[in-house]
């Protein structure tokens, strides 16, 4: 495993060793298999791109590609300690086995999914076909799209193994939708409340809104826990935070008009865990890269729910408050690039974000409607693009 460290050490420098220059290629022999170089992992000999940073002296074995030369691996440099803790050092061309700061920002371009709303359905009017009237025309629905958003953080390195770091993610969502219809025929809403008058008033025009937003604050500790020539796989554990908004506001119109607006906060933290792992290629500094991180969030759920007549009379008034435990999944895989000396990084990937076990603007209206708000439990999820712009110092 101590070799395993030293690969590691020197993975972030790796791309500046194989990428500083593409000249001639040189095949090396192989390494000596004896004392304690890296011929007890196994390692082969490997064709490696020699720039003018190389010393012609230095053996360069499989992972050497990345920049470990078996000179320093099986001591021909001397003390093994002179190559540093990480395996990298004068003889190795290098002070230090890694960056030790890390600063990122993000773009994220999100559509939030399983969260749309339907507000109003056209209809051949007759009072006698109110129990189950006719539709004629498209239903009004509110279906979000993509909005963007950003992720921006830093991490500390505490050793060649692991570091600390924190993240706060941020994302708006608005979406508008209107319907309206020509006498005889009228708009039924499909939010007011079915005891009230207005459940079985006809309308001409609605529009609504809908706004979905989210916060998310994460601290975690990373560790390398498997690792090669051109690959890490790290765990991390931490902490979340998570502030979730909904905001529905809607309007009908015939003589005046009427309004229904709900709104549904969450807030609650938690724990977080999870895999990340790379693959690179010493060759031309591109990399494929993987998340899977699991979130379980203890918090409140906060609801209001207000019905108002054309004379601004408020005709239904109501709240709701219940405790939640949030299970959140992000799932992301992706593409990158990184400059020769590894401290620049860009990638671009495809993220999905799940909330489960939330209260939805849609359950809640039909839990208003109904008088009933036991068992109330759904989700959503957030799925798109995902670019990043990351430095290492």
């Amino acid at each position: 495993m101590k070799y395993c460290s030293r690969i590691f050490a020197c993975f972030a420098i790796c791309l500046a060793t194989c990428a500083a220059g593409y000249g001639q290629e040189v095949v090396d022999t192989a390494p000596p298999a004896h004392g304690n170089g890296l011929a007890a992992l196994g390692a082969q000999p490997a064709t490696y791109i020699a720039s003018d940073a190389d010393n012609s002296a230095v053996r360069l074995a499989s992972c050497g590609e990345c920049g470990v030369d078996w000179g320093a691996a099986v001591g021909a440099c001397g003390d093994a300690a002179a190559c540093g803790d990480c395996g990298i050092g004068s003889c190795c061309g290098r002070s230090r086995c890694n960056a030790t700061r890390y600063f990122w920002g993000e773009f994220l371009y999100l559509n939030p999914r399983d969260a749309d709303v339907a507000f109003a359905d056209p209809i051949n009017w007759s009072s006698s076909q109110l129990v189950s009237p006719i539709q004629i025309g498209p239903v009004g629905v509110l279906d979000p799209d993509y909005n963007p958003g950003f992720r921006t953080g830093f991490a500390l390195e505490l050793d060649c193994w692991s570091r600390v770091g924190a993240e706060f993610t941020h994302f708006e969502s608005g979406t508008s939708a209107a319907s309206s219809i020509a006498a005889p025929n009228v708009l039924h809403s499909l939010v007011a409340h079915p005891a009230t008058a207005s459940a079985t008033a006809s309308y001409l025009a609605a529009d609504a809104r809908l706004d979905i937003d989210f916060d998310l604050v994460d601290v975690d500790y990373r560790c390398i826990f498997a690792c090669g020539q051109n690959y890490a796989v790290n765990y991390l554990v931490g902490a979340r935070y998570g502030h979730l908004a909904q905001e529905f506001q809607s309007q009908f119109i015939n003589n005046g008009v009427e309004e229904v607006d709900t709104e549904i906060t969450f807030d609650g933290g938690g724990i977080r865990f999870g895999l990340e792992a790379e693959r690179h290629s010493c060759r031309s500094g591109l990399m494929v890269y993987g998340k899977a991180i699991a979130s379980f969030v203890a918090g409140e759920f906060s609801a209001d729910y207000q019905q108002r007549a054309a004379t601004d009379a408020i005709v239904v008034d109501t709240s709701w408050k219940a405790g939640r435990v949030v299970a959140m999944t992000d799932l992301e895989v992706g593409a990158g690039w990184v400059s020769r000396n590894g401290g620049l990084r860009l990638s671009c990937g495809y993220l999905i974000n799940g909330w489960f076990n939330t209260v939805n603007v849609d359950e809640f209206i039909g839990a208003v409607q109904t008088n009933n708000f036991v068992g109330l439990g759904d989700h959503m999820t957030f799925d798109g693009l995902v670019a990043r712009v990351e430095g290492r110092f």
